[in-house]
């Protein structure tokens, strides 16, 4: 061991010991820096099961999309205070890798169900340019970055943009959500995307308004198909009562 792995290796035993790496819910030291939660904490996720679930609850949202292969959610976003605390430190508290993490972890088990099948790429919701500057970076884009380290999928975060900077889409009502989310995005060099599938990625979905106007403007481009992610599903979500009749 050279002189300055010695240094490394006493710096990173003084930080264990002063400010320990725990689980971000129950506070249980972790020995493996790379996680955020506990085996427990992380075990009790409110999974929706979604990966190989057809019809499910996001995809009854979207039943009516001309394109539209498939969609999915991680886990159901309402009551469970270990979920809900964690998106909104990615998404309030500066904390990017939260958004990485839950990506990687979500990836790994709807992979296994083959979700991820035929995918082409890996397309985060747009932030405006001036919300993500104010946040230091899109919470879409980091879920996105998880997804892609696991799947091997390559992530696009140049050609559909954000081209207004609509208020936040929290407490408002389904037809505020739906009337907020109108011409909102724009897409550039759309032949790129000629017969490709895209994967649309979104960090909560709740009448799934906002992933509707992207696939407004995606929809014309010949050949696409489009499926849809999000790390949370609201428990909020008015969901049609009519099932998915496309072809799968």
């Amino acid at each position: 061991m050279t002189f300055w792995q010695y240094i490394q290796c006493g710096w990173k035993g003084l930080t264990d010991l002063f400010y320990p790496h725990c689980c971000w819910h129950c506070g249980q030291k972790l020995d493996d820096d790379t996680v955020y939660l506990c085996p427990d904490c992380e075990a009790h996720l409110p999974r929706t099961e979604m990966a190989h679930m057809r019809d499910n609850k996001v995809e009854l949202l979207f039943w009516d999309i001309q394109k539209f292969v498939r969609g999915g959610a991680f886990c159901f976003y309402g009551r469970d205070e270990c979920f809900r605390s964690l998106i909104r430190r990615l998404k309030y508290s500066s904390s990017p890798e939260i958004g990485i993490y839950l990506g990687c972890l979500a990836a790994r088990e709807f992979m296994e169900k083959g979700f991820f099948q035929d995918i082409d790429v890996i397309v985060p919701v747009p932030l405006h340019p001036k919300r993500e500057r104010k946040r230091g970076y899109n919470q879409a884009e980091m879920i996105a970055r998880g997804l892609s380290a696991v799947t091997g999928i390559p992530v696009d975060t140049m050609h559909l943009c954000r081209t207004k900077n609509n208020a936040t889409q929290t407490r408002k009502q389904l037809q505020e959500r739906a009337d907020n989310t109108q011409g909102i995005f724009s897409l550039c060099h759309p032949e790129n995307w000629r017969n490709k599938h895209i994967l649309l990625v979104d960090d909560v979905i709740t009448t799934g308004s906002t992933l509707r106007s992207c696939m407004k403007v995606l929809t014309p481009v010949r050949g696409t198909r489009i499926s849809v992610f999000a790390l949370g599903f609201s428990s909020s979500s008015p969901l049609s009562s009519r099932r998915n009749t496309l072809p799968k």
